[in-house]
């Protein structure tokens, strides 16, 4: 039975909403859904600036198909096909070997959702059954509307309320007027206060490492990372974020601690000194359980936005048995 109900807009058959016809706990599964077409470009090519190929695509899809897509709706009709991909398409990376693709994927249904600045959905590729997963981020009531998040790159989410209604506007052609939009006063200073700290955090923690043989000043860079990363889950937290954001985050706080334990080894190896926190602690071996906490957070919140069958889950289980083993053995 599904977990939800579509609703048609009387005036207009394209405007549909999604309403939760039953609880739905974060993490649950809402649905799946193959996709009507798809694009991939090699990264870092832009994904969108390959939308001019997408007539092709079209004209080697079903009449079926082609007529499912031409019942989406379109914010710019003049552009044709590529202003039907920029209003409905979901852009995702995918990793095959050494190279890194962007893929472009349009659902019947799920390129229907509503967006929300605050969302309680998010969608992932589930390779293993060839299928778009929506998953809850958070607990949804019965009526609840689910909406999903349009701006998925972290920089675009994390803006202010006035930038980010321009760039949704300017593409989706609406005003957003979510939970977190339609805040003011101090509700609305404290959420863009904490915006502005986050994306900072987001950008500095995206900057090139600088390199360098010396271990001190590998661990002072490390260091100041680690002191961001961490701010910047807090951030996230004061938001109520718990997707992919904060995934990420916890992904690179692992990597940091981690890359803290090697550094510290090679200044207790050229030195026979520990670092402050390893000296605080009693240890390097200190670094590794706090990347270990980091690598449990990760995989907690990726468990509930990645379908079961999803190799990252995998990645998430052989991470922690790994730094399970390098601490037996410290």
């Amino acid at each position: 039975m599904p977990k939800y109900q579509v609703v048609t807009h009387a005036g207009n058959p394209k405007d549909r909403l999604m309403r939760a016809t039953a609880a739905i706990k974060r993490g649950e599964e809402i649905m799946s859904e193959e996709a009507l077409a798809s694009l991939d470009f090699l990264h870092p090519a832009a994904a969108h600036s390959g939308v001019k190929a997408m007539p092709k695509l079209r004209n080697s899809l079903s009449p079926e198909v082609r007529n499912q897509l031409a019942a989406l709706p379109n914010n710019d009709p003049g552009r044709g096909t590529e202003g039907l991909i920029e209003t409905n398409a979901f852009e995702e990376d995918d990793q095959r070997g050494a190279l890194k693709y962007k893929v472009l994927r349009i659902y019947d249904e799920m390129s229907r959702f509503k967006h929300s600045c605050q969302p309680n959905a998010e969608l992932h590729w589930d390779s293993a059954r060839n299928r778009g997963s929506l998953h809850a981020v958070r607990p949804i009531a019965v009526g609840d509307e689910i909406f999903i998040n349009y701006l998925a790159d972290a920089q675009s989410s994390l803006h202010t309320r006035t930038p980010r209604r321009t760039e949704i506007q300017k593409q989706w052609g609406f005003v957003c007027s979510c939970e977190v939009c339609i805040l003011q006063g101090i509700d609305l200073n404290n959420n863009n206060a904490a915006r502005i700290n986050a994306r900072v955090r987001y950008q500095e923690l995206n900057k090139p490492r600088t390199e360098s043989a010396s271990w001190r000043v590998m661990n002072n860079q490390t260091t100041s990372r680690l002191q961001k990363a961490t701010e910047y889950i807090g951030f996230l937290q004061q938001l109520d974020i718990e997707d992919g954001r904060l995934a990420w985050a916890y992904d690179m706080l692992a990597y940091l601690q981690y890359h803290m334990w090697r550094t510290a080894e090679s200044s207790i190896r050229e030195t026979n000194r520990h670092c402050a926190s390893c000296n605080i602690n009693r240890g390097s071996v200190w670094h590794l359980r706090r990347s270990l906490d980091a690598r449990r957070d990760l995989y907690r919140i990726d468990r509930r936005i990645y379908p079961k069958s999803h190799p990252r889950l995998a990645e998430d289980s052989a991470e922690i048995n790994k730094l399970i083993d390098k601490i037996d053995r410290s």
